[in-house]
């Protein structure tokens, strides 16, 4: 009973019960982490697999048992014919029983073992088998039933095949995120990586890509879809989708066009891609082919949030106000925490002048991120807003009229961003400036130095003094410059 529980199973003799629960204990005793652990459970596993063959071994030898006895009583007794009574009319007619012929056995050849070579080479002859045929590709239970080889469990081949495999998957990266993640389970590549990024990022770029960079990224295109594309080059297809992918977020809009323009090509019904394109369109401001690309994208794939996030904030653009909400409004039933949603529902709201509304969502932000400077810049504006209105005598109720309207302009940014845009830039230009005069100051101290030590003649002296005056006095007026501007800005906040 031992070996069950080490596996952690019901006795069967199910040999694909026991691989199964096998892979599944392996997890938890890796033999880079636990060698002991994984001895215990591959010797456990052995005896199971070995029991589960025997008890098979039986239960064939008990058969063909039976079989010859049954023979032999036939040939002891003699077959006669038997008279089959049928209805009235019809004639009698007589069966023979006949006797079947028995079962051919053929003997097990003796088992010539295989060199490391051999097993090795007929391993990676059953990876590039699943990788070449795309339906097997992204079906992880091909690759599940590979991890199960038993030349992955062979410690003296693990070093082997774990190269043989990195070798391979550089050249061949193009796995679904599913796949990638078994993978990345049973051969550790993150780990060897962590040691020495540099040199693994340079002599494997497409596995460090993959696994390490951005993994979440990087596997976030879907394969599914390209199942039934045909006969087309899929290689070719997913490697420019990968480089439209990766120049998209480096900005490299130019790459990002010539890798989006030749997978469209090969096949321009694929989510992903229009996907890709509708990103590249709204990024140069190309609003009208942006939002053709993520419709065709959302009929394909209904469930596709991106898509449905980007057509959102292209309908903003567009002043489309309704139709972003309806968008928004799917989206963050499934995703109710998603802060850019949020925001992006608030300003809608804000500009429908529909300020309940957009109060409601900005207070939901803050609910979730507390610290979140817009949402608390927009409701310190609403607040000033009503207080404003309360002034006049109007309703507190915060929906539009005409004096709030006026004030807040729901077209453009609050007055107080608009004040924080103008102090960051103050600040700025305080910080750039004064580092400059203090980077003098430095210079003049290093320069009265050595002429007190004697490197320079006496009289750098009185001009060193004097260059010294001039940009403390320099300092002086910048600070009082950046004083009165800061003050003349909150004045004429106050006074809106």
């Amino acid at each position: 009973m031992r070996i069950w529980n080490i596996l952690g199973i019901d006795p069967s003799s199910d040999s694909s019960v026991i691989k199964r629960a096998y892979a599944k204990q392996l997890k938890l005793n890796h033999p880079e982490d636990d060698p002991e652990g994984y001895q215990r459970l591959r010797e456990a596993y052995d005896q199971a697999l070995k029991q589960a063959k025997q008890q098979s071994d039986r239960s064939v030898s008990r058969i063909l048992s039976e079989e010859e006895d049954e023979q032999e009583e036939d040939q002891r007794v003699s077959v006669t014919p038997r008279i089959v009574s049928q209805e009235v009319g019809h004639q009698q007619e007589s069966q023979h029983v006949s006797v079947s012929h028995p079962i051919m056995i053929l003997p097990e050849q003796d088992h010539v073992p295989r060199s490391p070579e051999d097993q090795l080479n007929e391993f990676m002859g059953k990876v590039k088998t699943i990788y070449h045929t795309f339906k097997s590709r992204i079906d992880t239970d091909y690759w599940l039933e590979l991890m199960n080889d038993d030349v992955m469990w062979n410690l003296n081949l693990q070093r082997s095949v774990y190269q043989r495999m990195l070798n391979f998957l550089e050249s061949h990266p193009y796995l679904p995120r599913s796949v990638w993640q078994l993978l990345e389970d049973s051969f550790r590549w993150k780990e060897k990586a962590l040691e020495d990024q540099e040199m693994f990022s340079k002599r494997y770029p497409n596995v460090f890509m993959y696994v390490l960079e951005d993994p979440q990224y990087m596997t976030s295109l879907r394969y599914s879809f390209l199942a039934d594309a045909g006969n087309m080059d899929y290689d070719a297809f997913l490697h420019d989708r990968v480089m439209a992918l990766r120049a998209l977020k480096d900005h490299d809009l130019q790459t990002a066009e010539d890798m989006l323009n030749k997978a469209c090509e090969v096949f321009p019904g694929d989510p992903d891609l229009l996907r890709l394109q509708g990103e590249f369109y709204f990024r140069t401001d190309d609003l009208s082919r942006a939002l053709m690309a993520f419709d065709h994208c959302i009929r394909i794939a209904p469930d596709d949030k991106d898509s449905y996030f980007y057509r959102a904030r292209i309908y903003y653009k567009q002043d489309k106000l309704v139709d972003a909400i309806q968008d928004l409004t799917y989206l963050l039933s499934q995703m109710p925490d998603n802060l850019d949603m949020l925001s992006l529902l608030a300003k809608c709201y804000f500009k429908l002048g529909q300020l309940n509304h957009a109060r409601e969502s900005f207070n939901r932000i803050l609910d979730i991120h507390p610290n979140d400077i817009e949402a608390l810049v927009y409701l310190a504006d609403f607040e000033g807003a009503t207080f404003k209105q309360e002034s006049f005598g109007q309703s507190e109720e915060l929906e539009p009229t005409d004096e709030l309207e006026f004030q807040l302009q729901p077209s453009a940014e609050p007055p107080l961003l608009s004040l924080f845009a103008k102090m960051k830039e103050l600040l700025v230009l305080f910080a750039k400036n004064t580092w400059l005069y203090l980077s003098l100051l430095v210079a003049d101290f290093v320069l009265v130095v050595l002429i007190l030590d004697g490197y320079l003649p006496d009289m750098g002296v009185k001009i060193v003094t004097i260059i010294g005056t001039i940009l403390l006095l320099a300092l002086a007026g910048l600070i009082l410059t950046i004083v009165w501007r800061v003050y003349r800005v909150f004045i004429d906040y106050c006074s809106k």
